[in-house]
């Protein structure tokens, strides 16, 4: 029999037709426009999810890697420092002894030491000498010059200017920081050899001694607290992270501030003038700290 044949609701179907339509089907190697577009429309879908998780966890490795690299730069330096016999206490940067003040009275205003009226009446040594005590310990590749825009060596810039914010902000990434920051550049900077931004905050008749370092450099986004500037203190002759215990502020305008106490206060989402100050503790204590960071944006 040559051809066989269904009857089915009063039509006739070939037999021979159906099984050559199935052969064809199963030895297809294409894809129908429908099956290519849902394909396309699931990678689109793994693409939108795993492509920003690739490029925040390349930023927090590549982060980590120069706050750890800066860290060990200005740790290897103050370790150096200590070796030869260098005096980092308080009293050597701020004060107002008569030693420092009979130095101030013959020398006035040199690359060493600013010498300004207290409101005491008394001359006194302000902290440019911390300035100069790191550059032998330091690759530097320019040096920025100290307090004022004036003294600068090199005014390019990849050199802050003192007394402004140079375009940094806080941690949330607003000026609500901006005369907190102005502060970090008060006492003198330098630019590294690998491009790092070192600066120096020392003030007179305060008890605090700040170095910042920003560890992509001055032109280099997003150039906030907590991301890529981070911020130290010489703390009874060592460098330890804003917010490790016995480090505080004493200002003035805005009192005694207690980093030792707030820590988590002044490294997280608030509206805070200090806000990103403690974030060199977290980085250091907290090996997640820099995936917990570019994980959330």
């Amino acid at each position: 029999m040559r051809i066989l044949t269904w009857v089915t609701l009063d039509k006739k179907i070939c037999y021979n037709c159906i099984k050559a339509r199935i052969h064809m089907f199963r030895n297809r190697t294409g894809f129908t426009l429908v099956e290519a577009l849902i394909t396309l429309g699931i990678i689109g879908v793994i693409a939108g999810l795993a492509i920003p998780q690739a490029i925040s966890g390349r930023m927090a490795q590549q982060a980590k890697g120069q706050f750890d690299a800066a860290y060990s730069i200005l740790q290897h330096a103050v370790a150096d420092m200590t070796s030869d016999g260098v005096d980092l206490s308080q009293r050597k940067f701020i004060g107002s002894d008569a030693k420092q003040t009979e130095k101030c009275n013959e020398k006035s205003t040199t690359t060493e030491y600013r010498c300004t009226s207290g409101n005491d009446g008394t001359i006194k040594k302000s902290g440019r000498s911390l300035y100069n005590k790191f550059k032998p310990y330091l690759k530097i590749s320019v040096d920025c010059g100290a307090h004022t825009p004036e003294s600068f060596v090199d005014s390019s810039s990849v050199c802050p200017y003192a007394n402004v914010d140079n375009g940094y902000k806080n941690y949330i990434g607003s000026a609500d920081g901006h005369d907190s920051i102005k502060k970090l550049f008060w006492n003198g900077a330098y630019v590294l050899s690998n491009g790092m931004l070192v600066t120096f905050s020392i003030h007179d008749n305060k008890a605090y001694t700040l170095v910042s370092i920003d560890i992509n450099g001055k032109n280099k986004q997003p150039n906030r607290w907590g991301y890529d500037l981070f911020t130290f203190q010489i703390w009874n002759g060592e460098l330890v992270p804003l917010g490790a215990p016995g480090t505080q502020l004493k200002s003035v305008s805005e009192g005694n501030i207690k980093f030792d106490e707030n820590v988590e206060k002044y490294c997280k989402n608030i509206s805070e003038a200090w806000s990103g100050a403690t974030c060199s503790y977290y980085a250091l204590s907290d090996e997640e700290y820099f995936k917990k960071l570019y994980g959330r944006n």
